[in-house]
């Protein structure tokens, strides 16, 4: 690939609509996995009473239990959010991208 086709592919507006959408899909991504994980962490290193309540009371059930289903359901939901998103809207812009560049030619 030479020069003036990669600066083609730079100038061109759904180049940069896409890297602008990766970005903050990115950004949203990392920021929600943070905050959940994070904070279910923080739980039980700073308040492990909290942790270890059992919830129903007469329960062997334990916070600790149902905050890490918490955090598989959130894991699976942000993975499938993002297949979705990537799936629908990246490879359209995609698309789009590779079709302005075969007229180009």
């Amino acid at each position: 690939m030479t020069t003036d086709e990669i600066n083609k592919i730079i100038v061109n507006p759904h180049f940069v609509l896409l890297t602008k959408k990766r970005f903050k899909i990115k950004v949203i991504m990392v920021t929600l996995t943070m905050l959940v994980f994070l904070i279910i962490q923080s739980l039980w290193a700073f308040y492990p009473e909290i942790v270890n309540l059992r919830v129903p009371d007469n329960s062997s059930i334990s916070l600790a239990i149902w905050l890490t289903v918490v955090m598989i359901f959130t894991a699976i939901s942000l993975a499938a959010y993002y297949t979705l998103v990537s799936g629908k809207q990246l490879d359209e812009l995609s698309e789009k991208l590779i079709r302005d560049l075969n007229h180009e030619k």
